[in-house]
């Protein structure tokens, strides 16, 4: 006898064969009724994130607040008439080259960081796109898992969504087209997963020319909260030996400001090893711990092989390593893996040859969206929350997405149609002629502009005009004043 799931396996398969789901009016229906549904019961939905996460009323409000933006958002953008228009491109002779069909069936395996969010967002894009969908819940959260099993399968077609509490089965997988991994721990996706590897790592560059005060508040912020669970929260801060100080005493200043949102939570077994390997390090020198009368710590790292700095860090802590410039900053880290994303805190042209130098899957620069530590710039009533982080890391084989962190365009494919007839070839007594003729020049002139180096090197030289040809003139006329008394 087959298996609850089987059937249902069975059944959304079969939808996907008809097409159910990529009806424009039925993905319109679907997204309508989930948003109700959230909406009739956010106050369930609110007091079971509140639970899991031990958390403040106004985080788990805020993290429902951006789930029903992700649906809003999802709506909003499917235009019936549009569809309706596309559709007929190619019956009145014109092209649809950017058409888009869904890929078929989705399995979703939300984190457990902030988990409402980690499953609406990635549901509601899939179903944008005309998507089948499972969501794979472990009860890793169950306050939160219990609400969703109860109040999704209400307000969605059960032809072509499911909720399963297991892992799904190996038997299974040949026939899901794309899985949402976002407890993986590769950053790089394979062609049929979506993956968010939340054990990604972020470097921050502090170079000589960045702002200091802007750097030490926007990184000790990220620091400074109990949660500490960004993923996108800077894991090793390079900052230029000439601004050390000023930086460490800023961060410092700044998280003696701070105050917590919630009570501080019970330190975790990693969070035990971490401070154990931390004071092994210290005893033998290896690291200098800046801090005051909180919990906050600077940790300066002396030596450069240090494990410490290709660590993932959960904690009050910021990891500092001092470096000598540009160079030997984008040198430490350039043959490392991809970063999951790197800030920048320098001028223009400086940030400009740092982001070109260092594999990362996004770079900010002179800044750190608050979408990507928190939430959104909401009102002051939220300002205890404007550093507390929200979702799952994008997906990194897409185009890096703010807020939703999911997008319709990763749960589809191009599936364009040409009705034009194309350009047709040369006659056969052209082609060779045609072949070979010869490209235009690229017509570039002798490269005048000055660069970022090139700034550096007439900087060094001006410099140096400007003390060595006095000296050198006021020596011409001491030595043509003495040879004048010979005369």
């Amino acid at each position: 006898m087959a298996s609850d799931f089987q059937t249902a396996f069975e059944v959304l398969r079969g939808s996907v064969t008809e097409g159910r789901a990529e009806n424009m009016r039925y993905r319109q229906n679907e997204l309508y009724s989930l948003h109700l549904v959230l909406r009739e019961n956010a106050e369930p939905i609110c007091e079971a994130i509140t639970k899991d996460h031990a958390g403040p009323t106004v985080k788990a409000e805020t993290e429902f607040f951006l789930a029903m933006d992700a649906v809003r958002i999802s709506y909003e953008r499917l235009d019936f008439d549009k569809s309706m228009a596309e559709e007929y491109f190619v019956k009145f002779g014109k092209d649809n080259r950017e058409r888009r069909a869904a890929l078929g069936l989705v399995a979703i395996r939300p984190s457990r960081h902030n988990r409402f969010y980690s499953v609406i967002t990635p549901l509601v894009a899939a179903l944008q796109a005309g998507n089948c969908v499972i969501i794979e819940l472990g009860r890793s959260s169950p306050a939160v898992d219990g609400v969703l099993l109860d109040i999704l399968p209400k307000a969605l077609d059960r032809d072509t969504f499911h909720i399963i509490t297991d892992k799904i089965g190996e038997q299974y997988k040949d026939h899901i087209n794309l899985l949402v991994d976002q407890d993986t721990s590769e950053i790089s996706s394979p062609a049929k997963g979506l993956q968010s590897p939340p054990q990604g790592r972020t470097v921050c560059f502090l170079d000589r020319t960045g702002d200091v005060e802007l750097a030490a508040k926007t990184i000790t912020s990220s620091r400074t909260l109990p949660d500490f669970s960004s993923p996108y929260s800077p894991d090793l801060v390079l900052v230029n030996e000439y601004l050390k100080e000023n930086f460490i005493a800023r961060c410092l200043d700044f998280a003696t400001q701070v105050e917590p949102s919630c009570p501080s939570k019970a330190a975790s077994s990693d969070d035990l090893e971490f401070q154990k390997i931390l004071k092994q390090t210290e005893a033998r020198g290896e690291v200098a711990i800046h801090k005051r009368n909180n919990d906050f710590s600077i940790i300066e790292l002396k030596i450069r092989s240090s494990k410490f700095t290709t660590l993932k860090v959960k904690g009050p802590y910021i990891l500092l390593l001092p470096t000598t410039g540009i160079v030997d900053s984008v040198t430490l880290q350039r043959s490392l893996p991809t970063l999951l994303s790197s800030y920048i805190f320098a001028s223009p042209s400086a940030s400009k040859f740092i982001a070109e130098q260092i594999p990362s899957h996004a770079t900010y620069i002179n800044q750190v969206p608050p979408q990507l530590l928190s939430i959104l710039a909401l009102p002051t009533i939220f300002s205890k929350l404007t550093r507390e982080s929200v979702g799952p890391p994008s997906p990194t084989n897409h185009s890096h997405a703010l807020h939703p962190r999911f997008t319709s365009d990763m749960f589809s494919t191009p599936r364009p149609q040409f009705i034009t007839p194309p350009a047709t070839l040369p006659a056969p007594s052209k082609l060779m002629e045609i072949a070979l003729k010869q490209l235009k020049p690229t017509r570039q002139r002798p490269g005048h502009a000055i660069g970022f180096f090139e700034q550096g090197i007439l900087l060094g030289l001006t410099s140096t005009a400007l003390v060595v040809l006095p000296l050198l003139g006021w020596g011409a006329f001491k030595a043509v004043k003495f040879g004048l008394r010979y005369l």
